[in-house]
């Protein structure tokens, strides 16, 4: 609301001044030649224009730039035209210390005082935004930004390299925890062989032993059955030897009875024998 109102009310006097510029440049280009050329060499596009031309174009530059800035129309751009025509403006129109006379000295020391508050007012408007930050405040706060960027893209970085270093921690603790577990088993399976391998050498001893035990029964049964069968034998042979002891003694004495012994007498010599043998 206060920009709606202020605006017009700082290019009313331009707009005003403009127009007059316009209607009668004969007025005031003789106070214009001072400045004339310096704005000529300036801008090289105005070094065949005449006074009162420089005039004109002055007074189309104030009527534009005070309407655009009264109706809000890129106000920044219309200040800082409206600042550019006003600047040349002064310096030729009141340069109060080249006057004498304490009355017109002191005349256009207040119109020259006047014209630097309007050119005041000109670049307050060329820095109004109306509310938006400023192209400082935001070059200022792009590097802010571009700081604050750049720590988080070092604290990302950093909590990556964090994150790395923990997941090759623990890659390099499973791998380590793999090869004592595959160390584990290897010596239970170890363990487990030898185990195995002592059970084997010990039940193949037991095997031995019990085969040397039933070799060695075996040898005992052998001997005994042996001895047994000797003994055995020796008591037939005994036996027959004697049977045979017994028949040649009764043929002895038969013979030397010269005798032909029946059966009965036999049976009688034999059971007489075996039963003096007995005795």
């Amino acid at each position: 609301m206060l920009r709606t109102l202020a605006r017009p009310m700082l290019a009313s006097m331009f707009v005003a001044g403009g127009i007059d510029a316009l209607r009668d440049p004969s007025g005031k280009a003789p106070a214009a030649a001072d400045v004339a050329e310096p704005v000529k060499d300036a801008v090289p596009a105005l070094g065949t224009a005449s006074n009162e031309e420089l005039v004109q174009l002055n007074g189309i530059v104030q009527v534009v730039g005070g309407l655009l800035l009264a109706f809000g129309k890129m106000p920044r751009i219309s200040a800082l035209l409206l600042a550019g025509s006003l600047v040349p403006t002064t310096l030729a129109a009141h340069r109060f210390w080249e006057h004498h006379d304490p009355q017109l000295r002191a005349n256009h020391r207040i119109h020259f005082l006047k014209n630097l508050g309007l050119l005041g007012g000109l670049i307050l408007a060329m820095l109004d935004r109306e509310g938006e930050p400023s192209l400082v405040w935001k070059a200022e706060h792009a590097v802010d930004h571009a700081r604050i960027a750049a720590d988080h893209a070092g604290d990302k970085a950093l909590a990556s390299t964090a994150l790395a270093g923990q997941q090759v921690a623990h890659t390099v603790g499973r791998a380590r925890t793999a090869a004592e577990h595959a160390a584990e088993r290897a010596r239970t399976a170890l363990e487990h062989t030898g185990e195995k391998a002592l059970a084997g050498a010990a039940l193949a001893g037991q095997q031995a032993s019990h085969t040397v035990q039933q070799a060695r029964t075996a040898a005992e049964h052998a001997a005994e059955r042996t001895r047994v069968a000797a003994e055995h034998g020796l008591e037939r042979a005994r036996e027959n030897a004697e049977h045979t002891g017994d028949v040649a003694r009764l043929r002895t004495e038969l013979t030397k009875k010269q005798l032909t012994p029946d059966v009965t007498d036999a049976a009688a010599l034999i059971r007489k024998v075996r039963d003096s043998r007995a005795a």
